[in-house]
């Protein structure tokens, strides 16, 4: 009888233990962004500020990248994007073929603008090159159809150049 006892006391134990651990503990918040592709565009979503996204449309045919920034403040699209990224890669005609993902980023702020928590990547088989794009916003809610920049910040090679 004495085991039993000890058993549920230390059951009990436990369980108090586990539910004030996760009462107290801060719980890590996931965040991912999200990507989606149709035979002629892309598109994905890229962290801004806090909770917040802007939404990235890539026309495969012409290489064009353009997004939005859904202003969490007015629930409106105030910054736009566009960017032609053909230009990037250097392709010497033919079809391109892009690929499109985004990620969480920490680039420090430059000058006046405000940099955006993500980066989009874009990678093209041909020229075998990955760039990113950093965003920069304006969360000014007064502020309606700001032209946003959009900037190349680096490249590297994943492949050799297919002739």
């Amino acid at each position: 009888m004495k085991a039993k006892t000890t058993l549920v006391t230390g059951l009990l134990i436990g369980m108090i233990a586990g539910l004030a651990s996760s009462y107290f503990l801060p719980t890590p918040t996931t965040k991912a962004s999200t990507v989606d592709r149709e035979e002629k565009f892309i598109m994905a979503t890229c962290p801004v500020d806090g909770d917040s996204e802007a939404v990235f449309v890539l026309d495969l045919l012409s290489g064009q990248l353009r997004g939005a920034w859904l202003n969490p403040r007015n629930g409106r699209f105030t910054n736009f994007y566009s960017y032609n990224i053909a230009g990037d890669f250097n392709l010497a005609g033919g079809e391109p073929h892009f690929t499109m993902t985004t990620a969480h980023s920490s680039i420090p702020n430059r000058g006046r603008g405000q940099n955006a928590n993500g980066v989009v990547y874009i990678a093209e088989l041909t020229t075998g090159r990955v760039n990113a794009y950093m965003l920069q916003f304006n969360n000014n809610q007064n502020a309606a159809n700001i032209q946003a920049p959009l900037t190349l910040l680096d490249s590297f090679p994943w492949r050799p150049v297919i002739q």
